[in-house]
């Protein structure tokens, strides 16, 4: 995790005002009981709001070591993520194993992922970052950044305070929680990103709409009916509320 002095970079590309207002709607979507689902989709799609990076991913690892892909910002960041998930191959499985950031700036000549660095490639990313969901040894995932540039050392900073916003949020600042605990919360997790991920389509289908802008509707949705979006999200999948 960032040290405070670390925490709160910020340069040209990255407003300190919209830093902290991102990091403190994590805090309080968390502290009110929004699920982490919801949580974590809005900050893969506020990574690319607030960094030169094209798509980002989070994934959380379980009990078994096996990682879950929770949200993204794009279906290209969505379909690399599963594919490490599926094949145990790529900078998060790497991340999540040695608690350490993994990064490449010229994913084309990466020898490290034979499969996943030309799917990459093809997808027109250049560099791709993994940044450890981790805070005192506990490592609960990572978050995929991909970039069709290379971000420079502040940046990486300010990804990693997002990083450990989304540690927090997961953990809910207890980060000695008993690994049970941890392992329902992350089941949980996964439901809520398979009811989103249906509503989405529902969504796209009924409106001719991109998946990225279904995700929002429904967020805009939920903040209307003052509902969490998983639950928001399984109404629309059962017909019960239309948005």
């Amino acid at each position: 995790m960032a040290t405070p002095e670390q925490r709160l970079p910020v340069d040209q590309h990255t407003g300190q005002a919209d830093l902290v207002s991102t990091l403190v709607d994590i805090g309080q979507m968390a502290t009110h009981g929004a699920s982490i689902v919801n949580v974590f989709s809005v900050l893969a799609a506020q990574c690319v709001q607030l960094l030169p990076v094209s798509a980002a991913g989070i994934l959380l690892v379980d009990e078994n070591s096996a990682l879950h892909v929770i949200g993204s910002s794009s279906h290209a960041a969505k379909l690399l993520d599963l594919f490490q998930v599926q094949n145990d191959e790529g900078p998060c499985r790497d991340c999540c194993k040695s608690k350490q950031m993994i990064s490449s700036e010229d994913i084309a000549s990466d020898t490290r992922w034979p499969n996943f660095s030309p799917l990459a490639t093809a997808e027109s990313f250049v560099a791709v970052y993994a940044l450890p969901l981790e805070a005192q040894g506990v490592v609960v995932g990572a978050l995929n950044l991909f970039s069709q540039t290379p971000l420079t050392p502040t940046q990486v900073l300010t990804a990693q305070s997002l990083a450990d916003a989304a540690t927090l949020a997961f953990l809910q600042a207890d980060m000695q929680q008993d690994r049970l605990l941890i392992a329902r919360k992350l089941r949980t997790a996964v439901e809520g990103r398979n009811a989103i991920e249906q509503a989405k389509g529902v969504l796209s289908e009924r409106h001719g709409i991109a998946m990225m802008e279904a995700f929002w509707k429904l967020r805009d949705a939920s903040i209307e009916h003052d509902m969490d979006i998983v639950e928001l999200a399984k109404a629309v999948v059962n017909r019960e509320v239309e948005v």
